[in-house]
């Protein structure tokens, strides 16, 4: 059975530091333009035969918070008051705390 040793621990750190590099524009303008940058590490040991050991990373931040919502009512047996035959066109309104919704 194989265990957790230096090579293991080698290439877990390895590749968290991949990570921070690969991300380091990103994680710099993020934190030049909010209070805290919440970086969250995961990793995954498995098994790989008798002795091998499979190591999946996972690394996750945010950069910019979204928050969305869409809030509908609809009745079956309502007339067609406005013509969908086209789809709404959703217009970014970054800056403000909504999205709107053309139809």
């Amino acid at each position: 059975m194989s265990e957790i040793g230096s090579k293991t621990i080698n290439a877990i750190s390895n590749s968290v530091a991949g990570l921070l590099e690969n991300y380091e524009p990103d994680l710099n303008d993020a934190w030049r333009n909010t209070e805290y940058v919440k970086i969250i590490i995961g990793v995954k040991l498995e098994r790989e035969g008798e002795n091998g050991i499979s190591i999946k990373t996972d690394f996750s931040f945010v950069k910019e918070k979204v928050k969305d919502q869409v809030k509908r009512f609809v009745t079956e047996g309502q007339g067609n008051f406005i013509p969908f035959d086209d789809p709404p066109v959703i217009s970014d309104q970054r800056g403000s705390n909504y999205n709107a919704v053309n139809l």
